[in-house]
């Protein structure tokens, strides 16, 4: 990460989650030029990222954060840490869900859980 008088490169690199890490030593180590200039492209690269993200329009579930925080679960403890998770989420107006919704939700969560790892 490229230096400034406010941050050293360290301080900034450890903000980063491990999955922009490993886009920004990508995008590092594609670039062309000097260090400074291929790491002025990794950080373009990473603020991209972090301003595409932030434009998002629909709102993540809950099975998002617990891959993103890598919380390793099989399909009956997904399910009922789900069921709880939906009604906290959404209070008394929780609508009832069925197999199929815990088995979509399971499958999006077990993807996610590559997207972090």
């Amino acid at each position: 990460m490229v230096t400034n008088k406010h941050h050293s490169p360290a301080y900034l690199w450890v903000k980063l989650s491990a999955m922009e890490q490993v886009i920004w030593g990508s995008a590092y180590a594609n670039a062309k030029g000097s260090p400074a200039t291929r790491a002025r492209v990794a950080d373009r690269t990473i603020r991209s990222l972090q301003h595409l993200e932030g434009r998002r329009d629909s709102v993540r579930g809950s099975e998002y954060e617990a891959a993103r925080c890598n919380v390793i679960l099989d399909p009956p403890e997904f399910e009922a840490w789900y069921r709880v998770q939906v009604r906290i989420d959404n209070g008394p107006a929780a609508k009832k869900l069925s197999q199929h919704d815990y088995a979509e939700a399971y499958e999006r969560y077990r993807m996610g859980l590559g997207d972090f790892y």
